[in-house]
């Protein structure tokens, strides 16, 4: 198999004006890998190929309302003891035995739409514990704020 520093010289000695038996003596490869190359036959970038499609990893609505439960449970508890993407991907196959669930990166993603989602919803009522906690720490000064 040539090496991508290969394909370039060919493509540059060729571009020279050098013909396809030159390249081949100077390179030491066969005229009729050079001649492939230049037609795009082996001097395509090379690229990865899928034998089978991947399965199609399918986050079911029921799985999506166990999320967002945890992440309305989470926002009782302290910061450090919120759930990450990581743990509850580790909590799913307990949870849901018969799911294929990608990774932890689409995990993650799930949970970073979820919070766009209770973003835009807007601010906890005001009647809440943590709406009433955040605006008393909204309000308090900065250390060291100079002012």
């Amino acid at each position: 198999m040539l090496k991508l520093i290969d394909i370039e010289m060919i493509r540059r000695l060729n571009s020279k004006g050098w013909s396809n038996r030159r390249i081949a003596r100077e390179l030491k490869h066969c005229k009729k890998t050079v001649s492939s190359v230049l037609n795009g036959g082996d001097g395509s970038a090379p690229s990865y190929k899928l034998k089978n499609p991947r399965p199609k990893r399918v986050i079911t609505p029921e799985v999506e309302a166990w999320i967002e439960q945890i992440l309305r449970e989470d926002a009782f508890a302290p910061r450090r003891q919120r759930h990450t993407a990581r743990r509850i991907y580790n909590r799913l196959p307990a949870q849901f035995p018969k799911l294929s669930v990608g990774g932890v990166l689409s995990a993650s993603g799930l949970l970073a739409v979820s919070r766009r989602r209770r973003a835009l919803a807007g601010p906890p009522p005001s009647g809440s514990s943590t709406g009433a906690r955040r605006s008393g720490w909204q309000r308090r000064p900065l250390r060291g704020a100079g002012a």
